[in-house]
């Protein structure tokens, strides 16, 4: 699919104006941060969750938004995609400037290099531990290698949904300017099953999720 039309980008941002949008990405190519990009410059969004490991306590706010000032450190230990157009720390970045909330949902590798730059004094255990409680039970452990983790959307949509109704409440369905970015397996029917997807973990319509990848 190319770059979102202009169509696609006016629809996000009226639905942005009565609940959430999700958008699935190729994360390699640039269409859908691209996307967001735009949406943050119109002021139609108010929050965004990326799809990155979830925050450390130490990194987070109590709701679990990101901390502007530990960004740098999170993107230290968290290794996204390589995406040539928009890295996922310019896109926060631009974010956090127009004073966006930003928020991350995925889950961690057990061996994650945010252990190291999370831990106090010689602790390893606090980000683990944390990161442990919003497993489900399709997910006994944290990944252990990022290949892992690769083709486990179903178990990944059940953790980034308890993660985000955690710290967002409930009503995350509903709430209000809030774009929640992911890759597109996660919001594809055909390989996580219609009641699976991340859209219906979070009781979210599929008409306010778009595939740009």
């Amino acid at each position: 699919m190319p770059a979102a039309t202009q169509i696609q980008l006016d629809d996000m941002t009226r639905l942005l104006q009565s609940g959430p949008v999700l958008i699935g990405e190729d994360h390699t190519l640039g269409h859908a941060r691209l996307a967001i990009y735009e949406l943050i410059k119109r002021g139609a969004v108010q929050f965004l969750s990326i799809e990155s490991p979830i925050g450390p306590s130490c990194m987070v706010r109590a709701d679990g938004q990101l901390l502007p000032q530990r960004t740098a450190d999170y993107f230290e230990g968290a290794t996204p995609m390589h995406n040539p157009t928009m890295s996922m720390q310019t896109l926060v970045g631009y974010a956090m400037e127009q004073n966006v909330s930003v928020y991350c949902h995925d889950v961690p590798l057990a061996k994650s290099p945010l252990n190291f730059f999370a831990r106090i004094g010689d602790d390893y255990s606090v980000y683990p531990t944390q990161a442990k409680q919003y497993l489900p039970d399709s997910m006994p452990a944290l990944p252990t290698t990022t290949g892992s983790a690769a083709n486990k959307f179903v178990a990944r949509n059940m953790y980034s949904a308890t993660y985000l109704k955690t710290h967002l409440g409930a009503g995350v369905r509903v709430l209000w300017n809030l774009v929640i970015l992911a890759g597109a397996s996660h919001v594809d029917v055909q390989q996580c099953g219609q009641a699976r997807t991340l859209q219906a973990r979070l009781g979210i319509a599929d008409t306010r999720v778009f595939r740009l990848d």
